[in-house]
């Protein structure tokens, strides 16, 4: 309808976060994995995959989660409630992995997005999600990091893979150069994003 009233361009705007509102600061990361959100209805799912039952595992990984009302076991993480805004960059910046755990309402239909991945992205964070559908539509896919949940759909050419444990079961995809062996610990997992970056920055 508007390209028939006369627009010469038509695009949606999903989202979008304020490059200065939203610029990283140069702080300490002493946080290994953080979340921030409100409330755990539809989401307990992949909260309790992502948080509550890694924390309970890996007992030397902080995990530390802002906000509150989740109506779930949150596991060995650090509850820290509320944070300001003004202090949400400096939690973020601080952390050496950002979980982005959105609503099945939100995943589940195509392209329907919600601020704290265009924030996390700004923010220049290494981020862990669970899958999202229309993804493709906001981030160059193939070309940006990209972190599956089933090794079968990483190995795919010029889609780099980062798999979270101390092995694989498919060695191929690591001989063919298309996933890294990062384990679980934050750091190993944030080095391997940095590198598959500079690797299609054309660094490496």
């Amino acid at each position: 309808d508007l390209k028939k009233a006369g627009a010469r361009n038509v695009a949606p705007l999903y989202y979008a976060a304020d490059a200065d509102l939203f610029a990283p600061v140069d702080v300490e990361q002493a946080i290994d994995v953080s979340f921030f959100g409100y409330g755990s209805e539809l989401r307990e799912e992949w909260m309790t995959n992502m948080i509550t039952e890694p924390s309970k595992r890996l007992s030397d990984v902080n995990f530390s989660v802002g906000g509150g009302g989740f109506g779930i076991d949150m596991g060995n993480a650090d509850l820290v409630g509320d944070i300001s805004y003004s202090a949400f960059r400096e939690f973020c910046c601080g952390s050496k992995i950002n979980l982005n755990i959105t609503r099945w309402s939100h995943t589940n239909v195509y392209a329907s997005a919600t601020a704290r991945p265009f924030e996390l992205a700004a923010y220049g964070a290494c981020i862990v999600s669970q899958p999202y559908n229309g993804i493709d539509e906001w981030f160059d896919v193939g070309k940006e990091l990209v972190v599956v949940n089933s090794e079968d759909e990483a190995c795919i050419p010029g889609v780099p893979c980062v798999t979270l444990q101390d092995d694989t079961e498919r060695p191929d995809t690591v001989e063919v150069g298309a996933n890294m062996i990062a384990g679980t610990e934050p750091g190993m997992i944030q080095n391997c994003c940095w590198s598959w970056d500079n690797i299609r920055a054309g660094f490496i």
